[in-house]
């Protein structure tokens, strides 16, 4: 699939997402409006639902500028016409009550299409919309909820905006003809987390409204009693090898219970046995499954940290990415609450001598212009092999000067970094001459 079909499918799956949530936002503010004002029958029926529309209108027509003049060009272009549509609906409608609902709606619906034509990456855009719309529905239906407020065809409507944003994933993580389920493993790691995402959501709608637990508990009973249903009549189709119907087995409580049994019961002993085996099995099920997920995850992290080559597996490879996730984890929270608790003076030692922290924070600021021009630093390449790339990409076309400027700041990161040698003040000023020269390019 070649960039600009992927970047097309993403930007379509947004756009419909976004559709989704901003109607059920537009139902909800109408509603409010209505009941603010005491105009609640007609309050659902403005504004319209095909305002909607307006933001693939706009995503198509910021695009459109954004290719053909220029991205200041169009940026301006498309905020001009936002200033002139608010004049003329000032000027023609007037200030009523349906103004108020209906101007803030079209500037929001515009301007979600022009951050959608002026957004980053296809994958950038499909994750941040993705979230954006998960709390969005959740704040609309709770607030919905809480007001009494009913939205027309609020659950389809929910229902499509998350199998939109989904497809926006996938198209966003999609590589060569064969996609990645072939080779990227990236649908396991997709679906724990919309798996974190609908256990968070469901917490924040326990907390909010209590009464959609009891709903999805009858749902999940009214499941069960299907299931056991189900069961009794295949196990009616099964005939009884004695030829009899039997006895009616005893109460469990009942005397003799354990001392008469009827035909086709398993003994007291042999049944407890039963249980127990199962109940190892069932453990034992469990536990392979979360150890095939848990490689599975793993091993995408090793992957997508080292480009797309193939990761071997080894012996004791889960066991050392667990324990090396787990220091991160450790120093993240140490260095956390060192913070909190005792200022930035432990952050300020951490990073040495004044001189040492400047030359690191030039090289940070050196990543973090890389990184938006496309060219981030992987996490398995060293500063040497960074300066290789960064050099080919970007100074593939300048003078000699702009790569000794380069050398001599990775050069003096590296001295800071593993040989806490502090710089000079000349070496600083030379340095701050280099990173001017660098600064042109990034």
């Amino acid at each position: 699939m070649s960039p600009a079909l992927r970047r097309c499918l993403v930007l379509s799956a947004c756009a419909g997402m976004e559709m989704g949530w901003l109607f059920l936002l537009c139902r909800l503010v109408a509603g409010v409006v209505g009941l603010r004002t005491g105009e609640v029958a007609a309050a659902p029926t403005f504004p319209p639902p095909w305002v909607v529309l307006l933001l693939p209108v706009s995503l198509g027509i910021c695009g459109l500028v954004r290719r053909w003049v220029g991205w200041k060009a169009a940026r301006f272009v498309a905020w001009a016409a936002v200033g002139a549509a608010l004049m003329l609906g000032l000027l023609s409608l007037g200030f009523n009550t349906a103004l108020y609902v209906a101007l803030p709606a079209y500037v929001v619906l515009w301007g979600a299409g022009l951050r959608l034509a002026f957004g980053g990456t296809a994958r950038e855009t499909a994750v941040r919309e993705f979230q954006l719309g998960i709390v969005a529905l959740v704040v609309v239906l709770a607030v919905s909820y809480l007001m009494d407020l009913e939205l027309q065809h609020a659950a389809p409507t929910a229902a499509a905006c998350l199998v939109l944003g989904l497809l926006g994933v996938a198209f966003a993580n999609e590589r060569g003809s064969m996609g990645t389920l072939g080779r990227g493993r990236w649908w396991g790691v997709l679906l724990l987390s919309v798996a974190a995402v609908g256990g968070v959501a469901l917490l924040a709608v326990a907390v909010v409204t209590p009464g959609v637990l009891e709903t999805l508990w009858q749902a999940v009973v009214w499941c069960g009693r299907k299931i056991n249903t189900a069961l009794a009549m295949i196990g009616n189709l099964i005939p009884d090898p004695t030829g009899g119907t039997g006895a009616t087995p005893p109460a469990p409580g009942a005397p003799g219970a354990e001392s008469e049994i009827p035909d086709g019961v398993l003994p007291g002993w042999l049944l407890r046995i039963v249980r127990t085996a199962f109940s190892i099995f069932v453990v034992v099920c469990t536990a392979a499954v979360v150890w095939l997920l848990s490689r599975r995850l793993f091993a995408f992290g090793r992957r997508a940290t080292q480009g797309r080559g193939e990761v071997e597996s080894l012996h004791g490879a889960f066991r050392l990415d667990l324990k090396r996730w787990a220091r991160a984890l450790a120093n993240w929270l140490k260095g956390f609450f060192r913070r909190h608790h005792f200022g930035q003076t432990a952050a300020t030692l951490s990073q040495g001598p004044p001189e040492i922290a400047s030359v690191r924070e030039m090289y940070r600021l050196l990543l973090r212009r890389a990184a938006r021009k496309g060219i981030p630093r992987r996490g398995f390449e060293t500063p040497c092999e960074y300066e290789a790339t960064l050099a080919e990409a970007i100074l593939a076309t300048s003078l000699d000067g702009e790569h000794g400027a380069l050398r001599r700041l990775t050069n003096a990161y590296i001295d800071a970094r593993y040989g806490a040698v502090p710089p000079t003040p000349s070496e600083l000023q030379e340095l701050g001459v280099a990173w001017r020269r660098l600064e042109h390019h990034l």
